[in-house]
């Protein structure tokens, strides 16, 4: 078939064929069984077959399952009136949690080997604080120059103090206490296990954010100025032996400016959430300083 154009051209006329639209996913990935919601017509199909019982009852499609209106209800809800077979799941489902668990438990009770940390000067620990506080730093290269003496209280002041995105002061805070308990493993005599250590280390780094969140309540701005008119400066004791190199005084002006305090205060909630929700504090000793 042709058609003659305005130009006296005989242009071929071409065959529409039906295509599935662009995203349609095939019933199957190996074989044509066609696609979701789309029935083009194909030649040789059974239903473009005429025949006598065709034209008088229509065209009824073969059940491509045999028994596909058939229902094993009767036989499941028999088999469910054995007392054994709820014992077997019971037993089936308890076997499989115990192989989970399994699975997931350290298989050594050693701590991994890490990275030796070096005793860094101050610039060059505010330059790892910096890359840090920066999410286009990857956390495997600063994983391997962790500097020396940054635990504890002043961990958390220099986290607050470069305002360290909230996941990477997680991962510090993880990264610190990995190091803080193979310092413990390798100091104690009897070689205590790891869910000791673990405990143990939980509870004093409990003990030393719970101190570092009163030492950000006393900073709290109350009006009083020096002579000057400059806000009073407030030291944050910290809780660890001076490191070569380092110095023990992180508190700055404008750390502790008045008008950072709001800021300094909702970055302490947001630890405290974060590390509440990860289980990484100690929970007794949440609630009773809390309480008290």
């Amino acid at each position: 078939m042709t058609w003659r154009g305005t130009s006296n051209d005989i242009l071929p006329l071409r065959k529409y064929t039906p295509t599935p639209t662009s995203g349609t996913a095939p019933l199957h990935s190996s074989h044509d069984f066609g696609h979701t919601d789309f029935y083009p017509a194909k030649p040789g199909q059974n239903e473009s077959q005429l025949s006598e019982r065709t034209i008088r009852y229509g065209y009824v499609d073969v059940p491509r399952v045999d028994y596909e209106h058939a229902s094993s209800h009767d036989i499941v809800y028999e088999r469910l009136q054995d007392t054994r077979v709820f014992q077997e799941l019971q037993a089936f489902a308890a076997g499989t949690a115990q192989r989970q668990w399994a699975r997931g438990c350290i298989a050594s009770s050693d701590l991994p080997r890490l990275p030796n940390r070096a005793v860094k000067s101050d610039e060059r620990r505010d330059e790892w604080l910096r890359g840090l506080s920066n999410p286009r730093v990857p956390l495997s290269v600063l994983a391997n120059s962790m500097p020396f003496g940054l635990r504890g209280e002043r961990l958390l002041e220099s986290l607050r103090l470069h305002m360290v995105p909230l996941q990477r002061a997680i991962w510090a805070i993880r990264l610190t206490g990995v190091y803080e308990m193979f310092g413990m493993q390798t100091r104690a005599p009897d070689h205590a296990n790891l869910k000791a250590l673990e405990s143990q280390y939980t509870v004093q780094w409990s003990k030393q954010f719970t101190q570092f969140i009163e030492h950000t309540l006393a900073a709290a701005p109350t009006g009083a100025t020096d002579s000057e008119g400059t806000a009073p400066l407030v030291h944050t004791p910290s809780n660890t032996a001076a490191t070569p190199g380092m110095s023990n005084n992180t508190t700055t002006p404008q750390a502790n400016a008045p008008a950072n305090w709001p800021r300094n205060w909702a970055f302490c909630l947001s630890l405290l959430h974060e590390q509440y929700s990860q289980g990484l504090l100690d929970q007794r000793h949440l609630v009773s300083w809390l309480v008290g």
